[in-house]
Order: structure tokens, then C-alpha cells, then sequence
């Protein structure tokens, strides 16, 4: 069997070619030949970014902003679960608001948004996450001295 494969898939893929121009040849014409080529596809970030909705720049911008928030109101002292839970649970409330405030409700838009804040906040975060364990540990200590009723 091994002889006869080392010998067949060769001779397929070298017919393959051959196979593709008997199909366009057959009697169809050649599509039109363009005056001006397409302009070429930039891959950078930059680009990407700049093509992006601005419903989805918002949604970025948000997710660093929760991000931070979160940083603030949560403990030091809380298991990170508690931590990504009430983080999660931010981001579904921001993306429910927000696409109620749009008149129009669609389950796809409102999971694509609480997807984007998520994933743009956990990024964030794990980008800087020194100084956002920096910045949790000052605000414990800045609550931390503020009690009601204390003279």
C-alpha cells in the first residue's frame, strides 16, 4: 500500500492544476481582469483599532474603566473567585443597561457587548496587575479608616 500511495498522491496533486483550468476553460469565460489592483490589507493593530465601530470603542473604554472600579471596591483579602465573580457580574449589568438604553433589544448585541467589556477589563487588568493589586490594597486601607458613626 505504501508503494502505491508514494506514487498516487504525487500524480493527484500534480493533476490538480490541471484539473482547476479544464473547469474555467470549458467554454466560460475569464472574469475581467481589474484596471486598478485592491489595495492591500494592513494587519497592524493600529488599523484594526481605527476600523473598529464605535459601539465596540465604547465597550473597550468601559471594560478598562470597570476594570479599575472593581480594583477599588473589592478586598484584598478576597479569594480571587469572589473577585472575577463580581467582576463578571458588573460587566452583565453594564451590558444589559447599556443595550436597554438603546431602544432596541437583541440578545446577540447585549452578549456581544458584556463579552467585549469582559475580555477588554481582564486584559486590561492582567496587562497592569501590579499597580491594579496596588491600587485594591491602598483603597482597603482608604475604607478601611472610613466607619460611620466613629468620633
Amino acid at each position: 500500500m505504501s508503494r502505491i500511495s508514494t506514487f498516487l498522491f504525487p500524480l493527484i496533486a500534480a493533476l490538480m492544476p490541471a484539473v482547476a483550468l479544464a473547469q474555467v476553460t470549458d467554454g466560460e469565460a475569464l472574469p475581467p481582469i481589474p484596471e486598478q489592483p485592491p489595495d492591500p490589507v494592513s494587519s497592524s493593530l493600529l488599523d484594526g483599532m481605527l476600523l473598529m465601530s464605535s459601539e465596540a470603542m465604547i465597550m473597550l473604554v468601559a471594560g478598562v474603566i470597570l476594570s479599575f472600579v472593581t480594583s477599588v471596591l473589592v478586598k484584598q483579602a478576597w479569594s480571587d473567585d469572589i473577585k472575577a465573580g463580581i467582576y463578571f457580574a458588573i460587566c452583565i449589568v453594564f451590558g444589559l443597561v447599556y443595550t436597554l438604553t438603546l431602544d432596541e433589544w437583541n440578545t446577540a448585541d447585549a452578549g456581544r457587548r458584556i463579552l467585549l467589556v469582559l475580555v477588554a477589563g481582564t486584559l486590561f487588568y492582567q496587562l497592569f496587575k501590579g499597580p491594579m493589586q496596588a491600587v485594591t490594597t491602598r483603597s482597603d486601607g482608604f475604607t478601611s479608616g472610613l466607619t460611620i458613626g466613629r468620633k
